[in-house]
C-alpha cells in the first residue's frame, strides 16, 4: 500500500514541475523552459504598454533593462524564477526583433562567419571568460552583450556560407526541425557521455554530477553528442514503433 507521505511528495513534484518552479523534479535540465516563457512574457508586456510611445522610447527601456540586469546577475545571480537572467535577455529578444524587420537590407559576407569565430575564440582563449546563464555567468558582467553580439553576426554570416552548400543546408534544416528533441534529450546525452568518460578514465561517479556538464575541456565533444544523441533515440524510437505496428516482433501475419 503507497503512503499517504509518498503521495503528497509525488504531488507535490508534479506541481513544481507545472509550477516551473526551481526547486521541481527535473527542472535543473529543463530550466531553460521557464527561462524563455519568462523572457517572452516580460518582453511583451513591455511592448504593450509602451505601444503608444515611439520605437526608440521601447528600445531605450529595453536597453536600460538589460543594464540593470547585468548589475543584478553580477551581484545576485540568476534571481528568484531565473527574473535576473530574463531582464538580461530583453536586449537579445528585441535585437531579434529589429533583425527581422529589416532582414533583406542586412547582408554578410559569407565568409566573415570565419572572421567572427577568431574574434570569439581569440577573446575566449585570453579571457577565459563563460557565458553559462544557467549558473549565472554572464562573461565578467559587461563583457556579456559583446559576446552575444559577436556571436550573433557569427550565426548570421555562418547562414550565408550554409546557404551556398545545399548538403549543410539540407543538414542544418534537418536540425532544425528536431530542435524540440535535441532540447529534450541533450542533457541526458551529456550525462550519458559523462558516464562514458569516467569509465574510461577510471573517475569516481561524484566527478560527473557537476551541471550541466563535468568535463569542460571536452566541451566541443559535449555538443556533438547533444545533438547526435538525441537523434539516434528518436530515430530507435521510430524504427521500434515500426517493428510493433507491423508485428514483426511477434511474428504475427497481418493479412
Amino acid at each position: 500500500m503507497i503512503e499517504q507521505e509518498s503521495i503528497m511528495t509525488l504531488f507535490k513534484r508534479l506541481l513544481s514541475i507545472l509550477m516551473f518552479r526551481q526547486e521541481g523534479y527535473y527542472v535543473g535540465a529543463m530550466w531553460f523552459v521557464p527561462f524563455l516563457l519568462n523572457v517572452i512574457l516580460i518582453y511583451s508586456v513591455i511592448c504593450l504598454l509602451l505601444k503608444n510611445f515611439s520605437d526608440i522610447f521601447l528600445q531605450l527601456t529595453v536597453l536600460l533593462l538589460g543594464v540593470i540586469a547585468v548589475i543584478l546577475v553580477e551581484e545576485k545571480g540568476i534571481g528568484f524564477r531565473y527574473i535576473y537572467i530574463s531582464l538580461l535577455m530583453l536586449p537579445v529578444l528585441n535585437a531579434g526583433r529589429l533583425y527581422r524587420c529589416c532582414e533583406e537590407r542586412v547582408e554578410f559576407h559569407k565568409y566573415t562567419c570565419f572572421v567572427f569565430a577568431c574574434f570569439i575564440l581569440i577573446i575566449n582563449f585570453f579571457t577565459k571568460g563563460e557565458i553559462e546563464l544557467s549558473k549565472g555567468e554572464i562573461y565578467f558582467g559587461f563583457g556579456f552583450y559583446p559576446m552575444m553580439a559577436l556571436g550573433i553576426c557569427f550565426c548570421l554570416s555562418l547562414k550565408e556560407l550554409i546557404k551556398q552548400n545545399s548538403v549543410i543546408a539540407n543538414f542544418f534544416t534537418f536540425l532544425g526541425l528536431n530542435s524540440a528533441v535535441i532540447m529534450a534529450y541533450h542533457f541526458i546525452a551529456f550525462k550519458l557521455f559523462d558516464v562514458f568518460i569516467s569509465l574510461l578514465l577510471n573517475d569516481s561517479y561524484d566527478s560527473i554530477r557537476c551541471f550541466p556538464i563535468s568535463y569542460p575541456n571536452l566541451r566541443f565533444l559535449y555538443i556533438i553528442v547533444g545533438v547526435f544523441i538525441p537523434l539516434i533515440f528518436k530515430k530507435s524510437f521510430s524504427l521500434a514503433k515500426g517493428v510493433f505496428h507491423n508485428g514483426k516482433c511477434f511474428n504475427i501475419n497481418t493479412k
